[in-house]
């Protein structure tokens, strides 16, 4: 039995002795640094998540506050106009024979009201278009006609499927008008193009938007430069809806192609 202990305690000893203690000191500080290693990753993680869960929650804050605020001036400022613009031609009618100075100031007076209502008509289309509450494919068609009147640039619609394939996507009509303005913004302002082409596509439980121009295309490196915040807002905004974004070079010939597709679930 002795012998048998000691020959343990040998054997003990001399699986020790295998590890230097230069290298158990050395393993411990290694070991050490590898759990603040990954304790810093799972930090850095949960804060990109934690930011991304507040940038989505400000995005909707924003469509909401846009909302309000476009009702607000609707209700307020624009009926207040309204009813100074009546107001104001019937004082032109009634002065038009007997009156000839107060009916020419009431007539100027009627074309700084019109300018006026077109002013607060254009804030509250930017803020939240009214067009917004008839559906998508409504508030998509309207956005190219109204892109067409303000640019010298051709911009056409074609539209896959009948108008019913996209009603269960009305819950998009936000986000999809915000991201179509943008794009045509980029193209009005950066691509030199003659002519840009919107693709709708509604296949089953898939939304899909292509914008794509005949103009100079658009580097790679442009994509992540300082200063392309509405990109980065596109590609934040689709990635909070479950969706996809791609731009990048149209294959068929020059000018840039940006792609979006969200899930048949509207959750906007």
């Amino acid at each position: 039995m002795n012998a048998l202990k000691n020959e343990r305690s040998s054997k003990s000893v001399t699986d020790d002795k295998t590890v230097p203690p230069a290298s158990r000191q050395q393993q411990l500080p290694l070991q050490l640094e590898l759990d603040i290693c990954q304790q810093t990753v799972n930090a850095q993680n949960h804060s990109s998540d934690q930011l991304r869960r507040l940038s989505n929650y400000l995005m909707y804050v924003c469509d909401e506050e846009r909302q309000r605020l476009a009702n607000e001036i609707h209700d307020t400022l624009g009926q207040n106009l309204l009813a100074l613009k009546i107001d104001v031609s019937m004082l032109h009618a009634r002065t038009r024979k007997n009156h000839p100075r107060i009916n020419h100031r009431a007539a100027i007076m009627m074309e700084h009201l019109d300018v006026a209502v077109a002013n607060v008509r254009e804030i509250i289309n930017n803020l939240y278009p009214p067009v917004l509450k008839l559906g998508l494919l409504a508030s998509v068609e309207w956005k190219v006609g109204e892109f067409e009147k303000r640019h010298p640039i051709a911009c056409t619609l074609q539209v896959d499927g009948h108008d019913t394939d996209y009603a269960p996507y009305d819950g998009y009509s936000m986000p999809m008008i915000r991201i179509l303005h943008e794009s045509l913004k980029n193209v009005a302002r950066h691509a030199s193009a003659n002519c840009v082409n919107v693709a709708l596509s509604g296949v089953p439980r898939r939304l899909t938007m292509q914008v794509v121009d005949d103009g100079v295309g658009i580097h790679p490196d442009h994509l992540c430069k300082d200063g392309a915040y509405g990109l980065v807002w596109i590609r934040e905004r689709i990635g909070a809806l479950g969706g996809e974004f791609t731009i990048g070079t149209n294959a068929r010939q020059k000018g840039t192609m940006l792609t979006v597709s969200l899930p048949g679930r509207a959750s906007a």
